[in-house]
């Protein structure tokens, strides 16, 4: 159960092998890494088993039969109230570690960093990051049927009510709420959170850590993420300033793009009282609509899209202060792409591995 920080929800299905020797007796071959008890890695025991092929045993968390074909174990990730990218970079790094994924969002995704925001699949029924397709299921047959052919499948669920159905071998939370929404340790064999409001052992069993800094990405398997201090991570020395909320409640229209250099008071978009007004020329009225300005001059990385109501207050837009990061608006953040590292390796340490 995979969230974004902004106003929508992910879920994601994932296929795996399941090493099932005790945590301290698992050897990455190769002269990997070799873990012990002290890691304090949830106890396989959480970990439902049945025998496989050839007597070799697995995390049997159900599975599906679909089409006469066992759809298998699987890795779901819920999103809500999301702003997109750091789940998207979960749900990326996932899908191309050979894991198959389901993402489960509300039906009126709010990202604001939509270049790189995989729910945006829910307005344009499939969406491309980085070279990597989520395709829009109407239903869990046609998520399946997209599994079973390689692709992310991403359904809208508000409530996450497929987990029970699915019965996958893990839940990530990402919705990034910054308190609980509801997520529960019994919700899949394994369970994993995305940041503060968590407490790992009690409401799930891994935490990673989301406050940029030395513990980005890390996993907590007793304890809490560093609690939110409500100022966003600073880039090139600015911080708050560089995140817009709407002044008032309205419909949002841009007056930019996003990958836009705007200067410090520059307006990047208005919003209206009533979308619906026009002039005789067909253009919105502006008559009470508020102007949003640029607070910085920058790159505007993020920013709603058309036609969104938001209330006062709501995150609306992203500008990156350093002109020549244009790049970043159309790819993951090294901040997502580490997060996504953590879950990775919370699964695998878990012994939940892909097909």
């Amino acid at each position: 159960r995979i969230g974004m920080d902004g106003g929508c929800l992910v879920g994601i299905l994932v296929v795996q092998r399941v090493d099932q020797r005790p945590i301290g007796q698992r050897r990455q071959h190769g002269g990997g890494l070799f873990l012990t008890a002290q890691d304090r890695a949830p106890s396989p025991a959480l970990l439902r088993r049945k025998s496989g092929k050839g007597g070799g045993g697995g995390v049997q968390p159900g599975g599906r039969q679909h089409n006469g074909q066992h759809v298998g174990q699987g890795l779901f990730l819920r999103r809500q109230c999301g702003g997109g990218d750091i789940a998207t970079g979960t749900i990326y790094k996932l899908h191309q570690s050979g894991y198959p994924v389901l993402v489960t969002e509300i039906a009126n995704p709010s990202a604001i960093r939509r270049q790189v925001a995989f729910s945006e699949a829910v307005y344009e029924k499939s969406y491309t990051v980085e070279g990597v397709t989520c395709y829009f299921a109407e239903n869990l047959t046609q998520a399946y049927d997209l599994m079973e052919h390689g692709k992310i499948a991403l359904m809208i669920d508000p409530v996450g009510a497929v987990i029970r159905e699915v019965k996958p071998a893990a839940v990530v939370d990402g919705i990034l709420a910054k308190k609980n929404l509801g997520t529960t340790i019994d919700m899949a064999p394994f369970t994993v959170a995305l940041g503060p409001g968590f407490t790992a052992g009690v409401d799930v069993h891994a935490v990673v850590e989301t406050m940029r800094g030395h513990k980005l990405g890390r996993i907590i398997y007793e304890g809490n993420a560093i609690p939110n201090t409500g100022i966003p991570g600073a880039i090139a020395g600015v911080a708050k300033e560089r995140v817009i909320h709407a002044e008032c409640a309205g419909i949002l229209y841009g007056e930019k793009k996003i990958s836009d250099y705007v200067q410090k008071d520059e307006v990047i978009a208005c919003i209206y009282p009533d979308a619906q007004a026009k002039d005789a020329s067909g253009q919105r009225k502006k008559d009470g609509a508020v102007a949003v300005k640029a607070t910085i001059s920058g790159i505007l990385r993020g920013l709603i899209r058309d036609g969104y109501p938001v209330t006062k207050g709501f995150k609306i837009a992203d500008i990156d202060p350093r002109e020549s990061e244009y790049e970043n608006c159309f790819t993951i953040s090294d901040k997502a792409r580490c997060i996504a590292g953590g879950v990775l390796e919370a699964l695998l340490h878990a012994g939940i591995l892909p097909e």
